[in-house]
């Protein structure tokens, strides 16, 4: 489907008050509220490649371009999407982008609104806009290409995006060795302060690490660390949640790095340097400011998956839905009851 009847098909059912659901691979259904009963709005025949300047560091494409083309590309030239958006199956850049999920690496490199360029957007009343550019620059006014990053299609259907990419690294080694969870905050301050660090996780009582940089780096910090080589496919199994196949709910905790309380002691897995625990199998989790939870997996279709938001925030996200998509029909509720 072209963009012009995308965006034709979106202002029919703003002018009938029908709501959609937007779609790319689909694979993320599972975060946030069902909406699977809606008329779709599919973005899937939105897959080119606009251009590519590795010399320049920028890729503009579709947001229907699946992570593993867009992978692939990049590693051709030896570069990266440096976010490390998980891929679910047949998960798109699109999907990356509008959900705001990264990888391991992110504490370390940036999220993925900290690549987003620029993008074009159409939004609840079926107009066609774009945002942003190809270069980083200062930005004088709100960068709006940002805030559809974690939106969850809830302002716009993003149809392009235009991203920063960076080199591989020379060398990448990750290594593992038993920590006692007592123990698994100060490991974990004192290795994140390396600059070769660029994954950091506990999982069933092993600190893993990952090393990234030149070979002779890698290899020094590899034998500093005394530890053995830990599975090929651990952060990919991390990262689209594979260490978890068989829970039935997860929830996602994000805090601040040496917190010792907001979820800890309940966590089986520990990410980001100790900034993001993941707690199984929990019907409900409660944690104080500065954490932010979020359920990530569940058998049921509960009304709320995100934390709470204070009535100032709330007003400013009913705000924006009300100006990018006035008749609240992109993926209605999908984070929020009345978004």
């Amino acid at each position: 489907m072209l963009i012009e009847e995308l965006a034709e098909v979106i202002k029919d059912h703003a002018d009938r008050n029908v709501p959609l659901r937007i779609e790319g691979g689909n694979s993320k259904a599972f975060y946030g509220r069902d909406i699977s009963h809606l008329d779709v709005v599919s973005i899937q025949g939105l897959n080119q490649v606009i251009s590519y300047e590795p010399s320049e560091l920028v890729i503009r494409v579709q947001a229907g371009c699946s992570l593993v083309d867009v992978n692939r590309i990049l590693a051709e030239k030896k570069q990266m999407l440096a976010f490390e958006p998980p891929d679910f199956g047949s998960s798109t850049i699109g999907g990356a982008i509008a959900s705001g999920i990264a990888g391991s690496r992110r504490p370390f490199v940036g999220a993925g609104r900290d690549f987003l360029l620029g993008l074009d957007l159409i939004d609840g009343r079926g107009d066609v806009f774009t945002f942003g550019g190809q270069v980083m620059k200062n930005v004088a006014g709100y960068d709006v290409s940002r805030l559809m990053a974690g939106a969850m299609g809830c302002l716009g259907v993003i149809t392009e995006v235009s991203l920063k990419v960076l080199p591989r690294p020379e060398s990448e080694s990750s290594v593992m060795r038993a920590c006692e969870k007592a123990d698994l905050l100060r490991e974990m301050n004192k290795l994140s302060v390396m600059p070769e660090v660029t994954g950091l996780a506990w999982w069933q009582g092993q600190l893993y690490v990952r090393f990234s940089g030149s070979d002779s780096t890698v290899k020094i910090r590899v034998l500093e660390f005394a530890g053995m080589s830990a599975p090929t496919n651990f952060w990919h199994d991390l990262d689209t949640m594979a260490l978890f196949t068989d829970t039935k709910r997860l929830w996602k905790v994000s805090t601040q790095s040496m917190d010792a309380i907001s979820g800890f002691d309940k966590a089986s897995l520990i990410d980001w340097g100790g900034a993001q625990r993941w707690v199984a199998d929990v019907d409900e989790l409660k944690v104080d400011p500065p954490a932010y939870r979020t359920l990530v997996k569940t058998d049921h279709n509960e009304a709320s998956r995100f934390a709470p938001l204070s009535s100032p925030v709330a007003a400013l996200h009913q705000n924006l839905k009300v100006t990018f998509d006035p008749k609240k029909i992109l993926n209605p509720n999908k984070m929020y009851e009345g978004l």
